[in-house]
């Protein structure tokens, strides 16, 4: 049962865009840059199990243009108006992973430092991505982003998205940055009042059946611990079953490495459970909301959020004991 939030509270970010038309300039660049498919009867794009390729497949299955696969994203012969449209924001963090991948947009210290590998070159030619030479930005710091630059495609798109005007960052740029937070920009978000509100939205909105699930991940007992092991190492004994050699490479674990590693599985676990479900601008999703959600993964972010939650619900568990991020 979803709890109701306090009167008053406020949410930070738009969920949805401040542009109205951005489908069609963010579908042409990702069908533009994402790898295509190959391998016999496959039509589509690849994610090669990287993560801006990954984002990418998935934006395109969200936005009606193709089917997800294993490997990546199969082209539809028609695209299809998609029932529900993805979540702006996650489609935005798609984008920026795709073009960061691409080196169609680099994000630039405040002293205008370059903090990528100049060696990669770009597909969208923007010249100076390519080159070792000092990068001139031509998006201007604004809302607590720092500096870039972008190739013309990156421009007309971040554009299309509202996350740029005049030359600036936007303001709705800010909090979608907060999922990126890229080096050099000095982004803290918890350290910002916003993300004491959005953690107290957090709290109030999560739904009791998933604070039952998050209480007892955060909480590993000896039997936990015992039944790791006993998986493990049975896993372990298949293995060089299968391959005698491979017994060097295996060690048996300590009971405190197998604690470590159960800490490190459970902690991810939370991890999904807030990339999946939990959005800055909105608490904890549910029905609709939750369908037009994407996962976006590895959004430093939502771990920041998961570990002040955690601290704030669960201050004395093992997993708040064990990590402070």
């Amino acid at each position: 049962m979803r709890r109701a939030l306090p009167e008053g509270d406020s949410l930070m970010g738009p969920a949805h865009p401040p542009a109205a038309d951005w489908q069609a300039p963010v579908i042409d660049l990702l069908v533009e840059a994402l790898p295509p498919a190959r391998g016999e009867g496959r039509e589509g794009w690849e994610d090669m199990a990287l993560t801006a390729w990954q984002f990418g497949c998935m934006a395109l299955v969200a936005l009606g243009v193709a089917e997800g696969r294993p490997w990546g994203a199969a082209r539809l012969a028609v695209a299809r108006e998609p029932e529900r449209a993805p979540r702006w924001d996650d489609i935005c963090c798609a984008v920026l992973a795709v073009l960061g991948q691409v080196r169609s947009l680099e994000c630039l210290g405040s002293d205008g430092a370059r903090y990528e590998d100049p060696r990669w070159s770009d597909p969208f030619e923007t010249g100076a991505s390519g080159d070792a030479g000092a990068p001139v930005p031509n998006i201007m710091a604004a809302h607590g982003c720092g500096p870039a630059q972008g190739s013309a495609m990156a421009l007309r798109v971040l554009d299309c998205l509202g996350l740029v005007e005049d030359g600036r960052w936007s303001a709705a740029a800010e909090p979608v940055f907060w999922r990126r937070q890229p080096k050099g920009w000095a982004m803290a978000p918890q350290t910002d009042p916003r993300f004491a509100e959005a953690l107290e939205v957090c709290v109030w909105s999560l739904p009791e059946e998933l604070a039952d699930e998050i209480e007892a991940l955060v909480h590993i007992s000896q039997a936990d611990v015992d039944a790791a092991m006993e998986q493990h190492l049975s896993e372990r004994a298949e293995l060089i079953r299968r391959s005698p050699a491979q017994r060097r490479f295996l060690p048996k674990p300590s009971p405190d490495e197998m604690r470590r590693s159960e800490l490190f599985v459970r902690k991810r676990r939370l991890d999904m459970l807030f990339f999946e479900g939990w959005r800055l601008s909105d608490g904890w999703l549910d029905g609709a909301a939750l369908a037009e959600a994407l996962t976006i993964f590895h959004d430093p972010l939502a771990m920041q959020m998961r570990a002040a939650v955690i601290h704030r619900l669960f201050p004395k568990s093992d997993l708040a004991r064990a990590t402070t991020r």
